[in-house]
Protein backbone atom coordinates (compact mmCIF):
# COMPACT_ATOMS: atom_id res chain seq x y z
CA UNK A 1 0.00 0.00 0.00
CA UNK A 2 0.67 3.48 -0.64
CA UNK A 3 2.95 5.32 1.50
CA UNK A 4 0.57 8.33 1.36
CA UNK A 5 -2.71 6.39 1.38
CA UNK A 6 -3.27 4.85 4.77
CA UNK A 7 -5.11 1.43 5.12
CA UNK A 8 -8.10 2.70 7.78
CA UNK A 9 -9.44 6.14 6.65
CA UNK A 10 -12.75 8.35 7.86
CA UNK A 11 -15.44 8.34 5.40
CA UNK A 12 -17.94 11.14 6.49
CA UNK A 13 -21.21 11.79 4.76
CA UNK A 14 -24.18 13.51 5.25
CA UNK A 15 -26.01 12.16 7.97
CA UNK A 16 -23.29 9.49 8.51
CA UNK A 17 -19.55 8.79 9.20
CA UNK A 18 -17.46 5.50 9.76
CA UNK A 19 -13.73 4.29 10.05
CA UNK A 20 -13.26 2.10 6.89
CA UNK A 21 -10.48 -0.57 5.61
CA UNK A 22 -9.16 0.10 2.30
CA UNK A 23 -8.35 -3.46 1.75
CA UNK A 24 -11.91 -4.24 1.79
CA UNK A 25 -13.68 -1.33 -0.39
CA UNK A 26 -15.88 -2.79 -3.12
CA UNK A 27 -15.58 -0.54 -6.06
CA UNK A 28 -19.30 -0.72 -6.93
CA UNK A 29 -20.51 0.48 -3.66
CA UNK A 30 -21.58 4.36 -3.97
CA UNK A 31 -22.97 4.80 -0.52
CA UNK A 32 -22.13 4.21 2.88
CA UNK A 33 -23.28 1.55 4.89
CA UNK A 34 -22.97 -0.05 8.22
CA UNK A 35 -22.84 -3.68 7.28
CA UNK A 36 -20.15 -3.20 4.55
CA UNK A 37 -17.27 -5.52 4.90
CA UNK A 38 -15.04 -2.73 4.96
CA UNK A 39 -16.94 -0.83 7.69
CA UNK A 40 -14.80 -0.86 10.63
CA UNK A 41 -16.94 1.67 12.80
CA UNK A 42 -20.38 3.10 11.91
CA UNK A 43 -21.28 6.20 13.55
CA UNK A 44 -25.07 7.72 12.35
CA UNK A 45 -25.73 11.41 13.11
CA UNK A 46 -28.87 12.47 15.36
CA UNK A 47 -31.53 14.02 13.61
CA UNK A 48 -32.37 18.15 14.87
CA UNK A 49 -35.20 19.87 14.56
CA UNK A 50 -35.51 23.19 12.41
CA UNK A 51 -37.62 26.57 13.43
CA UNK A 52 -37.89 29.07 10.66
CA UNK A 53 -37.78 31.91 12.11
CA UNK A 54 -40.18 34.03 9.64
CA UNK A 55 -42.58 31.36 9.27
CA UNK A 56 -42.29 29.53 11.77
CA UNK A 57 -42.48 25.80 10.18
CA UNK A 58 -40.61 23.35 11.32
CA UNK A 59 -38.41 20.61 9.93
CA UNK A 60 -35.38 18.52 10.58
CA UNK A 61 -31.99 17.72 9.21
CA UNK A 62 -29.14 15.83 10.40
CA UNK A 63 -26.91 17.24 13.15
CA UNK A 64 -22.92 17.89 12.50
CA UNK A 65 -21.60 15.29 14.15
CA UNK A 66 -18.70 16.68 15.72
CA UNK A 67 -18.11 14.31 18.35
CA UNK A 68 -18.75 11.17 16.23
CA UNK A 69 -15.75 12.58 13.55
CA UNK A 70 -13.48 12.90 16.42
CA UNK A 71 -14.24 9.41 17.18
CA UNK A 72 -13.58 8.50 13.71
CA UNK A 73 -10.71 10.33 13.45
CA UNK A 74 -8.78 8.82 17.00
CA UNK A 75 -10.13 5.34 15.70
CA UNK A 76 -8.43 5.42 12.54
CA UNK A 77 -5.29 6.73 13.42
CA UNK A 78 -4.92 4.23 16.31
CA UNK A 79 -5.50 1.29 13.61
CA UNK A 80 -3.30 2.79 11.05
CA UNK A 81 -0.30 2.84 14.02
CA UNK A 82 -1.42 -0.45 15.34
CA UNK A 83 -0.57 -1.65 11.39
CA UNK A 84 1.96 0.30 9.94
CA UNK A 85 4.21 1.27 13.17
Amino acid sequence: MSATKKRYYVDDRVGCVAVRDRTKVNPDDNGLQAYYLCVVEFWAFDRVTTVCPTCGHTGSKWGDGKEQIVMADKLAAELNEATNG
